[in-house]
């Protein structure tokens, strides 16, 4: 059930989607709303079950007047007995039931979709229906059932995406990729799939990672590594926060070797970047580029290391 401060509750939410508040009571449900993304997403799945109720209010059969008169020809006649009130009653409890069935009816409907989101030449951030937030990056997607009804949370990746998860001790975040399974209940984490394989890394909270018969358990600072389908999981130190720069913008290196950030600047500018002499693969960087054009990054790194900088049919050449 969702946790609401002292007087936005769902009576007034009820109110603000028939647009019946008040100035005041409309400023202080829009500020819950957008207190926090557990908010947001509570008051749209709130909203939506609304609209499905009135949906299924207008394609409803009964004749709601020939039915009150019905009733009414069965009950004595009693002095005083109120039957405007009683009409009101019944009238209330009839608009209860509509929602309540439109909302089983709109549960049912929907435990079975599937939701994919995906970020094409972009990054892209989202919410998810638990409040959770996910950044993916470039050429990234995740699908999974919306609503997240069941047991735990799933969720399918491909490709690279950050997650900050809701905690839930009642209903884990579980992750799959080609190869791994991630499981959570509230953290904060990296997961990086490519060309056969798999990274974690850990910003926050507990995660467990498991592929076939091993499962290790990952701490802030750790990553798991899965070189392919076939080879066992490498748990780590991280030793840079080169993964950070699709949702930062910014290059760190820290004791980082040539080799990884050529790699991570291919990515993110999509160049073509080769290291020509094999000796100077491993040369050590320790700086940060913040948003920099990438001419610029090559220039700094060229004279922090002493290496020339050539082009070659769109093929830029350390040496």
């Amino acid at each position: 059930m969702q946790q609401f401060p002292p007087y936005v509750n769902d009576e007034l939410l009820v109110k603000h989607l028939l647009g019946e508040t008040s100035p005041e009571e409309n400023a202080a449900v829009e500020k819950w709303i957008t207190e926090s993304p557990s908010n947001r997403a509570y008051y749209d799945h709130f909203k939506l079950i609304w609209d499905k109720s009135k949906q299924f209010a207008a394609t409803s059969t009964v004749d709601e007047d020939a039915a009150w008169q019905r009733f009414r020809a069965r009950v004595d006649k009693e002095q005083g007995f109120d039957f405007s009130a009683l009409r009101i009653a019944a009238t209330l409890l009839i608009a209860v039931c509509t929602i309540a069935l439109a909302y089983m009816g709109y549960r049912q409907f929907r435990a079975g979709d599937k939701v994919q989101l995906a970020a094409a030449n972009e990054t892209k951030t989202a919410t998810l229906p638990d409040g959770s937030e996910i950044v993916l990056n470039k050429n990234s997607s995740i699908s999974y059932s919306s609503g997240f009804t069941g047991k735990s949370r799933n969720v399918k990746l491909k490709g690279e995406g950050f997650f900050k998860v809701q905690p839930d001790k009642t209903k884990p975040f579980v992750i799959e990729t080609s190869d791994l399974t991630v499981t959570v209940v509230g953290t904060s984490f990296n997961i990086r799939e490519r060309e056969g394989s798999t990274e974690v890394l850990v910003e926050s909270g507990i995660v467990k990672v498991s592929h076939k018969n091993e499962e290790i358990e990952l701490r802030p600072g750790e990553k798991a590594t899965l070189a392919s389908p076939a080879a066992p999981l490498k748990k780590e130190q991280v030793t840079d926060r080169l993964h950070d720069y699709y949702r930062t913008k910014t290059f760190t290196c820290n004791n980082t070797p040539l080799w990884k950030l050529v790699e991570v600047l291919n990515e993110a500018y999509q160049a073509k970047i080769v290291i020509k002499d094999p000796a100077i693969r491993d040369l050590r960087l320790n700086t940060t580029f913040n948003e920099e054009p990438l001419d610029r990054i090559l220039y700094i790194v060229s004279q922090t290391l002493d290496l020339t900088i050539s082009r070659e049919n769109g093929t830029i050449i350390l040496q």
